[in-house]
């Protein structure tokens, strides 16, 4: 191997970018950790990573008071004025912003593109194309277009389970339902009401309609804490079933009592009851989840859950079961090289195909 050659595979410099929601912002830098913790341990070979974070000033400036000191992890700071498409001033990420709002943000943080390919274009051409590979969220297609441009290697990270995503990658292998739209005002005739025409936009717009001052109501509740789920008192965890949730409840054998509420949580809350480890009390928004039954559901849910019957034992012996598998695959190898956890494996794979 030439000198070149060596220099070429003793750097390589991800660049991770997420969605601009706490439950993309939160896996991205968990995620960011890993790698890091892969290269002092020698697991990216002879390759040094540099590793950065791509986000908004807001989020980059809380997510770097979630590093610990001495991290190496970077950040990169891309313009973003939320006032300038009518939301509020501090709308950086997805939980400042009201429901009926969440199409225009999120069709505004496509106007993040230009900054972020003058930042690749400037990595690529300081570090080489081969150099670089950029790690971007799934609700961020549009990085692969200008990555594909450029030359430079390009990754989609899921942020929810593979479960969900089978079932999302199997929807997409058909062909489509609606015709691709230039914009939100684009009209269609939908194929099975000729006659009916709406615009996409009405698609997204029918979830809530509520004021700035309300928004933040129906989240405002605290989030569990892992001391929490991991204190031996903690029987169940109620939870709407997003996958970081999951983990956190299944890395600490909990097992969940599922209130799912939209998208992949539907998924992941019919997994984690094949699976034993939960049950779930309602599907849907608000209290009309609860169908007929009411909170008397909810009543029999938490005495199946929490009583001293043959389910409630089966479903802890199967979370305690889960708790040791998800330790096991995030395992690092013993002295002898052996023993490396299947998440570990497959990020090191990872980086040898971006970079190899």
């Amino acid at each position: 191997m030439g000198h070149d050659e060596q220099q070429e595979r003793g750097s390589g410099h991800l660049l991770l970018f997420p969605f601009l929601a706490q439950g993309h912002l939160i896996p991205f830098l968990n995620l960011a950790k890993r790698f890091e913790s892969l290269e002092q341990c020698g697991g990216s070979g002879q390759r040094r990573l540099v590793i950065t974070i791509v986000s908004t000033p807001r989020n980059v400036a809380s997510l770097r008071r979630a590093l610990p000191a001495g991290s190496s992890i970077d950040f990169a700071e891309l313009p973003f004025s939320p006032s300038d498409h009518g939301l509020p001033p501090d709308a950086e990420s997805a939980d400042a912003v009201p429901v009926h709002a969440f199409p225009t943000f999120s069709f505004a943080t496509e106007l993040l593109r230009p900054s972020f390919e003058k930042l690749q274009t400037e990595l690529a051409g300081r570090q080489g194309r081969k150099n670089v590979c950029v790690l971007a969220d799934m609700f961020l297609g549009w990085t692969a277009e200008i990555a594909r441009a450029l030359g430079v290697q390009h990754r989609m990270f899921l942020t929810n389970g593979a479960y969900a995503s089978a079932v999302i990658f199997s929807i997409w292998l058909r062909p489509p339902l609606f015709p691709r739209s230039a914009g939100p005002d684009d009209e269609l005739a939908l194929p099975v009401f000729p006659d009916v025409r709406v615009r996409y936009m009405e698609f997204l717009n029918v979830v809530l309609n509520e004021d700035y001052g309300t928004a933040g109501a129906e989240r405002g509740g605290a989030r569990v804490g892992a001391c929490i789920l991991a204190h031996e008192s903690t029987g169940a965890f109620l939870s709407h079933c997003g996958w970081n949730s999951v983990l956190e409840s299944l890395w600490h054998g909990v097992p969940v009592v599922g209130w799912p509420l939209i998208g992949d949580q539907l998924f992941d809350s019919r997994l984690l009851v094949e699976l034993g480890v939960g049950v779930e009390v309602a599907s849907g928004r608000c209290f009309g989840g609860l169908g007929s039954e009411g909170w008397e559901r909810v009543r029999d849910v938490v005495e199946t859950v929490l009583g001293d019957g043959d389910k409630a034992k089966d479903m802890r012996r199967k979370a305690a079961e889960m708790k040791k598998l998800a330790r096991a695959a995030v395992g690092a190898a013993d002295g002898d090289g052996k023993g490396k956890g299947s998440s570990v494996l497959a990020m090191e794979r990872l980086v040898d195909s971006a970079f190899d």
